[in-house]
């Protein structure tokens, strides 16, 4: 083969733009108080050759650098940039910010989505960020006990954090609303019907009683959640293959919340059940492997 060599100079092509989460309509995911700290673009040479490059944007939008140049070949062919918020200067609510990167006569213009809303004052507890909340079972608001069962963390257990479930393990069936019953404190910008998926230990149905939870928001009857299929004996459920695979299981209901101030109430039905993370989905979580990280706590 012959020798690899550098092309000839292209001054042709000026630099690319690639965004955090490779949305081709370049637009970032959106920033609040309460969720990412900064979001970032890519500055990248489509050429072998040098090119300068600027950035402008509203005021309350601060660069961790407004001005670059890109050199190829080599190890400096691309600048990462990176976006933070001054959120005492932003618009109050909801609004778009432009960030404009201008290389010679070429102007690339991102979209920066923001969502500037504030909790009620006094609230304590998870805050929705892009239209989603995500929780650690371990950090409830309240744990109540019943005379025979309590909640136990099982720390380092699971797929993030650690597990919750019911002890002593010789407990029979529990059945809301008497038995023992997590609280999570959630405050929510968006009205909808939320999907909310609990995150559970694989596991088989072990005796006659399938194994469940139960949950609720707010006031609403509890609703039961059978998430291991009832199957013949001698026979796996079809659930099995993924929740080995993926060392863990995932059920979702649906739930009407509104702007607010909400309580998310859980029960496990058994000591079988151990949760292992929350993911109350307001229209804007993403497809991952592990879910979203843990939203913030005020």
């Amino acid at each position: 083969m012959p020798a690899l060599k550098w092309p000839t100079a292209n001054t042709q092509k000026p630099p690319g733009v690639a965004v955090e989460g490779g949305n081709s309509t370049l637009e970032l995911p959106l920033l609040s108080p309460y969720g990412a700290k900064s979001r970032w673009i890519d500055v990248y040479s489509t050429s072998n050759t040098s090119a300068a490059f600027s950035i402008t944007t509203d005021k309350w939008v601060v660069a961790s650098s407004s001005t670059g140049t890109i050199k190829a070949p080599g190890d400096t062919a691309d600048q990462r940039v990176s976006f933070s918020i001054n959120w005492g200067s932003a618009p109050s609510g909801k609004s778009n910010s432009k960030i404009k990167v201008t290389a010679g006569a070429t102007v690339v213009t991102v979209s920066l989505p923001l969502d500037n809303s504030q909790v009620a004052p006094g609230f304590s507890g998870f805050v929705e960020s892009d239209r989603a909340i995500s929780i650690e079972p371990e950090h409830y608001t309240s744990a109540t006990s019943s005379s025979t069962a309590s909640y136990g963390i099982i720390p380092n257990y699971g797929r993030t954090l650690s597990g919750v479930t019911l002890f002593p393990v010789t407990i029979g069936t529990q059945t809301p609303p008497s038995s023992p019953k997590l609280t999570y404190n959630i405050f929510t910008f968006t009205s909808t019907t939320a999907s909310i998926t609990v995150h559970l230990a694989p596991t088989l149905n072990y005796d006659s009683d399938p194994l469940t939870y139960y949950i609720s928001v707010d006031d609403a009857a509890p609703t039961k959640a059978q998430y291991v299929p009832v199957t013949q004996l001698g026979t796996l459920p079809n659930t099995w293959t993924d929740s080995t695979r993926n060392a863990g299981c995932q059920y979702t209901t649906k739930h009407t919340i509104k702007s607010g101030a909400h309580v998310l109430n859980l029960w496990a039905g058994g000591p079988g059940v151990v949760f292992q993370k929350i993911v109350v989905d307001l229209g804007g979580v993403r497809k991952s492997y592990l879910g979203p990280p843990e939203s913030s706590r005020v």
